[in-house]
Formats: C-alpha cells, structure tokens, sequence
C-alpha cells in the first residue's frame, strides 16, 4: 500500500489541502476527509480520496458531518456528482456512512492478490484483532 508521501507526490499541480478538512477533539484528530477536485480529468465529478473516524469517535454523526462538509464545498465549486472508492469487506461500518450520506454504489470490482511470503496470516477478520 502507498504511503501518503507518495499520494502526494502523485498529485503534483492536482494537490489542493483547502479541500482536506479535519475535526479534532482538544490536541487529538478525530476524523479527516480528503478530497480531490476531480476524478479521471472530469472536472464535474469530485473525489474523495480519504475518509477516516477515530473508533472512540465513530457513532456520533462526526463521519457524517465531515462528508457533508465536503460535499457542499464541491458543489460550490460547480462539481455535480461525488465519488469514493471503498473496501467491500470494510468493517467500521463505513458504508452505512456513506448511505446516510446519500451515497449509492454504482460499481462493483474484485481485487485479487496471492501474498509471496512465508509467514503467519496477518489479515484483520475482525476488529477484535486491531
């Protein structure tokens, strides 16, 4: 998985932080939403590009609040529709945000890899195990 210096990185001229917006609580993050102006050079579509709510503050309306925020803010600068990527197997609960948001899914893709390595199986089935 990229870091966030390559993400970066990648974006060049795209970069814009006045569309990243955090919530904080006191000295501590407490959620982020990340977009950008535009998804495959079509400037009428927005994108988010990261999404996240701490665990302690998830249940409160914060994640919905932060969508909403940047959802006017990409309106207001003329885009009509909002895309985001997601993992299907997602256990924050994440797509019932997005629902709540008045998201709907309008593609469906499977990934499949084979990791090379030996090892013990470190794959998250449930949070319990984060």
């Amino acid at each position: 998985m990229r870091g966030w210096k390559e993400w970066i990185g990648e974006l060049g001229d795209e970069l814009d932080p006045t569309l990243w917006f955090v919530a904080r609580s006191g000295d501590e993050l407490a959620g982020y939403v990340v977009c950008e102006p535009e998804i495959a050079g079509d400037a009428s579509i927005g994108y988010v590009a990261g999404f996240a709510v701490r665990a302690k503050y998830r249940k409160r309306g914060l994640g919905l609040a932060l969508l909403h925020h940047a959802f006017r803010e990409l309106k207001h600068r003329g885009r009509t529709a909002v895309e985001l990527d997601m993992d299907s197997e997602n256990l924050t609960g994440a797509s019932r945000v997005y629902a709540r948001a008045g998201m709907v899914p309008i593609r469906q893709m499977l990934l499949y890899e084979k990791r090379l390595r030996e090892g013990e199986d470190l794959t998250v089935r449930s949070l319990d195990q984060v």
